[in-house]
Order: structure tokens, then C-alpha cells, then sequence
């Protein structure tokens, strides 16, 4: 007998999973039901099994937390359905970037970056500044480093030659664990992409955009801004955000993600931040960089 309130729903299948509201990703989300009616509390309520590339997990004390008019004030909301001891966040060893030597100048997006950018020593900063590396593979690794210079992730991304992506994403610290140097499915620390830079650019506005890659290259377009990145529209919380307090920003959503940054955003405390709406009056999915480079 389940004697929580709430749990994930089991799946006999993958196939019968459903699409999940961060990544995207059809057949990979568990929601969370109602033990005593077996609905479904809401289909952003639940857990991306894409722990690594991923890792969205809104549980029904956090989704409660957020909809309190959605509480059942009857009974007490429980703690999600894990019989084990929850797993340490972890950070990727302090060297791992000499394990990815590989010049990011060797990468599909590296030959791209060289076309764009408005200067060879602005490329330059840039990739040195964000520790841009390479996979073997022409792929661009982009490092997730916290405050302290610690690397909370390396996200690798493959592209073609014009720029755009070509659909594949991994990560460093998946691609450690096939080759026995790092735990299978570890709960990696969270950052925001470029996090490392408010330290070295404590003067400078800070402008948050969704794509790493915008991220990089606005930075040599746009240098009066230290640039961040979230790596996806449901990445966005109030733990990221943390180093941003104090600080003005500018937060920039892609087409279509406007509205769900501002709640996002309504959860932060102590960040002066406004938000660039213009956006919104072109197709989902459109960036700021696709803008600019299109003018």
C-alpha cells in the first residue's frame, strides 16, 4: 500500500511517457499523480528522466509552493515518493578541461564564430572567457563554471557550418561515466551559463538570453554586457539566480518563453531586472542573436 499523497506515475513503457515541458524531449516525462484519485496533478508537475541534459524536476512542495490555490488544505502536501537517501549534487573534477583539450577554433562552430565576429582579438576573449573547447568530433563543450571557477557542467553541442544547430546535445559528465571516470546518473550542481564572468566583470550590466552560443557571441557584439546563458527556456529558477542579486540585468526570453520567465522571475529576490519584450512579435524560438545577424 502507497501511503504517500503523491507520487510519480509508473510507466510500463517509455513510450507512454509524456513530452516534457523543459527540454521538449516526447516519451521522457513522469508526472506526478494523486495516490487517492490517480490523476494527474498537472502536466508540468513531474520529473525529466534526462537527469543530465535535462534535469527538470518540479515536485508537488515546490508546485504547491507556486499555486497555492491548487492546494488541498485538507491534508498536508508530502515530500515526492523516494525510498532512497537523495543523491549529493556534484561537481566535474577541477582539471576536466585539460581531459577536452581540443581548440574550440577546430570546431563546425569555431569556423563560424571566425566569420561573425567583428574582430580576431574579440573572438579571442571570447572563447577565452567562456573556456570554449572542442569535442574530436567538431562539437563546441561549453563549461558550466559557478562563482568560484568550479565546473558544474561541460555541455556538449554539435553544429553545422552555418551556425545552426544540428540537433544532438550531450554532456561531459555523462560522456565520463561510459568510460568509468565519473558516477552513472549523478545530480550535477547548478549554473547559469557564464556565471564565472560576474567576478571579473563586476561593473558591467549583466543581459541573460537562453542559447549559450547567443551568449558568445553577443558578448563581442554587445561588450557592455557580461553575457549569461540559461541553455533552455525551463531552466530558469530561483537557485541560478542567486549570484545575480545586487546586480542590474536585463533578461532577454526567446519568442514564446516570455511569459514563463517573468513568473520565473517574480521568484527571484534582491535582482534589479527588466525585461526585453520585443521579441515577442517575431516566431517561436527566435533569439535576439537570429535578429541581429539577420539585419
Amino acid at each position: 500500500m502507497n501511503n504517500y499523497k503523491f507520487s510519480l506515475k509508473r510507466y510500463h513503457r517509455s513510450i507512454d511517457k509524456l513530452t516534457c515541458p523543459s527540454c521538449g524531449h516526447k516519451h521522457r516525462f513522469s508526472p506526478y499523480i494523486d495516490n487517492a484519485t490517480g490523476k494527474i496533478i498537472d502536466p508540468e508537475c513531474g520529473r525529466c528522466d534526462r537527469i543530465n541534459s535535462c534535469g527538470y524536476h518540479l515536485t508537488p512542495r515546490e508546485f504547491f509552493h507556486q499555486h497555492p490555490e491548487m492546494r488541498d488544505t485538507k491534508c498536508k502536501v508530502a515530500e515526492y515518493v523516494r525510498h532512497e537517501t537523495p543523491k549529493p549534487r556534484l561537481y566535474l573534477p577541477d582539471n576536466v578541461i585539460n581531459l577536452y583539450p581540443t581548440p574550440h577554433s577546430q570546431s563546425r562552430l569555431g569556423r563560424w564564430l571566425e566569420k561573425v565576429a567583428p574582430s580576431a582579438e574579440a573572438l579571442e576573449m571570447a572563447t577565452q572567457d567562456y573556456c570554449l573547447t572542442a569535442t574530436t568530433t567538431q562539437g563546441t563543450i561549453f563549461w558550466y563554471r559557478d562563482g568560484k571557477g568550479r565546473f558544474c557542467q561541460g555541455k556538449m553541442m554539435w553544429y553545422k557550418e552555418n551556425g545552426h544547430r544540428n540537433g544532438f546535445v550531450s554532456t561531459i559528465s555523462s560522456d565520463m561515466a561510459k568510460r568509468g571516470k565519473f558516477p552513472e546518473n549523478a545530480q550535477m550542481q547548478r549554473c547559469l551559463f557564464g556565471t564565472h564572468l560576474l567576478g571579473k566583470y563586476q561593473d558591467k550590466a549583466v543581459a541573460l538570453v537562453e542559447g549559450e552560443k547567443t551568449a558568445v557571441v553577443m558578448s563581442m557584439l554587445k561588450p557592455n554586457f557580461v553575457w549569461l546563458a540559461t541553455g533552455g527556456c525551463g531552466n530558469l529558477n530561483k537557485e541560478v539566480t542567486l549570484p545575480l542579486i545586487g546586480r542590474r540585468v536585463v533578461v532577454i526570453p526567446d519568442s514564446g518563453c516570455l511569459e514563463k520567465w517573468k513568473k520565473d522571475m517574480a521568484e527571484t529576490n534582491g535582482i534589479n531586472y527588466s525585461f526585453y519584450e520585443e521579441l515577442e512579435a517575431y516566431p517561436p524560438n527566435t533569439d535576439i542573436l537570429d535578429i541581429l545577424i539577420a539585419e
